[in-house]
């Protein structure tokens, strides 16, 4: 499953996710993620301003996540149903 979500606000948020009608849920999830100001980009002079981060963290039924300000994050998850 993959859980796409943006945060376009100043601050971090905090969110409680429950996958409702999963029986399983691998305990190790996967993120790809890009954070940086609004009007952030890349250019010829910097162009690694902006690079996706990747990771892992602690998945279930129900988890608890932080998105960070001014991202975008793919979290995907192993489920069965």
């Amino acid at each position: 499953m993959l859980l796409k979500v943006v945060n376009k606000s100043a601050a971090a948020e905090g969110v409680k996710i429950t996958l409702n009608g999963a029986r399983e849920v691998d305990p190790l999830g996967h993120f790809a993620m890009l954070t940086g100001t609004l009007d952030a980009e890349n250019s010829l002079a910097q162009p690694h301003h902006v690079v996706p981060k990747s990771g892992t963290f602690a998945a279930g039924i129900g988890f608890d996540y932080v998105f960070p300000a001014c991202s975008i994050t793919v979290l995907r998850l192993s489920l069965s149903r």
